[in-house]
């Protein structure tokens, strides 16, 4: 695990707080800290009368990750400067054959974008200094876990249908251990596609949002409204850890 870096953040009518970047914060025993509206978080999905599940508007992947990269731009360029080259179309079949065909098409449409970062070092993440993963460093992290972790399923009803480590957690962004994954196996009060923090520990919080859009949305909507800080020319915004 990393040194726990610094993020001061200052809500309305408070003094800044000091939050660690490493772990999302449990809010204080008081009124001074930031107000998290449900429907930012993942919910489970409700079936209809008929018996199906309705269909849900999904931000799209590719806009708010060009959203996102142009407020790197702006705000954090060296770490805006990290990012490949589009995956080609040989390694996005090689990630496809490594996951059993199971490549969410987000991730996939956003490697197709940007292979993550050149990020060797693990200072320039995108988002609290979560690093966006390389086919290469994604299958490398994913092996690893799937080599050396165990699969205990949690207790129902629960957000995950594992406690630990699941095959069907599919990394996008990382850390020293530390993982942003979308779930394709998720529990009672899950929804496929959730996007959730995996620490190297694990401690499971509740799920971030109901997609990879949706959660790159919400960073940029929490960007745009000034709920961030630069640390060290990375962007860290407290809601999302």
């Amino acid at each position: 695990m990393v040194e726990h870096h610094l993020a001061k953040v200052r809500v309305a009518g408070s003094n800044p707080v000091i939050r660690s970047s490493r772990r999302r914060p449990t809010p204080p025993g008081s009124d001074a800290f930031v107000v998290v509206p449900v429907n930012t978080r993942a919910s489970h999905s409700r079936v209809s009368h008929t018996g199906h599940t309705p269909r849900v508007s999904t931000p799209d992947v590719s806009t708010e990750f060009r959203r996102l990269r142009a407020h790197l731009e702006r705000l954090a360029p060296e770490s805006a400067a990290t990012f490949n080259p589009p995956a080609t179309a040989e390694e996005l079949d090689r990630l496809d054959e490594v996951l059993d065909g199971s490549t969410p098409p987000e991730l996939r449409e956003l490697l197709s974008i940007a292979n993550g970062q050149h990020d060797p070092d693990g200072v320039h993440g995108m988002i609290n200094h979560l690093s966006f993963c390389s086919v290469d460093e994604l299958v490398r992290f994913h092996r690893e876990l799937s080599d050396t972790s165990t699969r205990t399923p949690a207790a129902q009803p629960s957000w995950y249908r594992w406690s630990d480590w699941s095959p069907d957690w599919i990394p996008v962004m990382t850390v020293d251990g530390d993982a942003l994954l979308i779930d394709l196996d998720p529990g009672e009060r899950g929804t496929v596609g959730q996007v959730f923090v995996r620490p190297e520990d694990p401690e499971l919080d509740e799920p971030l949002a109901t997609s990879l859009g949706g959660y790159l949305a919400r960073a940029n909507e929490l960007i745009e409204s000034g709920e961030y800080e630069l640390d060290d020319d990375v962007l860290t915004i407290v809601e999302l850890y």
